[in-house]
């Protein structure tokens, strides 16, 4: 069982990786592992959508533009984010990071501008994209000063954001996931007697 890598909504279901993931093992070699030694067929959503690849699939907010071919398809991406701000709580202080750039992104939600729901996406798109090059720089900054704890809340900003905005599969996803699992096991994981964890982890630490 493969996992397209978002965040989790309350009392929803929690899977996990058997063998092999979307973003670096095909299909068909996913499902024979599975069938050789657990015994059964995977129908999780990667393996139901056929995922493409890590390296073929979005990586940046705008890369969805292409999909958003008419005003229809532009009116129910916008209602389904609005839904998903209810179910993820995207406010300033769940989100902190997105603060400066969430009257921006409510104006556009809004629709009420004279200009159409396709112009409305793309311009959130764009607002994202600096959303994401405001927080990895600062992501940068905090790895520099060693707090493990502020890397470790912006990765999980982002990994909502992406979520709220965003349906797998993306890259966004993927690159979020590992980046929260090596701050977890940064953070919390185990080490050998007498070894420092500055030592191991110096960038982070």
């Amino acid at each position: 069982m493969t996992v397209a890598s978002r965040c989790i909504a309350k009392g929803e279901e929690i899977c996990h990786i058997y063998q092999g993931h979307f973003g670096d093992t095909t299909k068909e070699a996913r499902q024979q592992i599975l069938e050789d030694v657990f015994h059964f067929r995977c129908r999780c959503t990667a393996c139901v959508n056929n995922f493409p690849l890590a390296n073929e699939i979005p990586d940046t907010f705008s890369d969805m533009a292409h999909m958003m071919v008419n005003e229809e398809v532009c009116m129910s991406y916008i209602k389904e984010v609005k839904e998903k701000i209810t179910m993820f709580t995207f406010d300033a202080n769940s989100i902190k990071s997105i603060s400066k750039f969430e009257k921006l992104l409510v104006a556009e939600l809004d629709c009420s501008q004279a200009q159409s729901s396709q112009q409305n996406v793309f311009n959130i798109l764009k607002i994202l994209d600096d959303y994401r090059e405001s927080i990895n720089n600062e992501l940068k900054l905090m790895i520099e000063m060693k707090n493990i704890d502020a890397v470790l809340q912006l990765h999980c900003d982002k990994q909502k954001i992406a979520s709220i905005f965003l349906s797998p599969p993306h890259r966004m996803f993927l690159s979020g996931r590992a980046a929260i699992v090596e701050c977890l096991w940064v953070k919390y994981g185990s080490i050998s007697y007498g070894t420092s964890r500055t030592g191991l982890f110096g960038t982070y630490m």
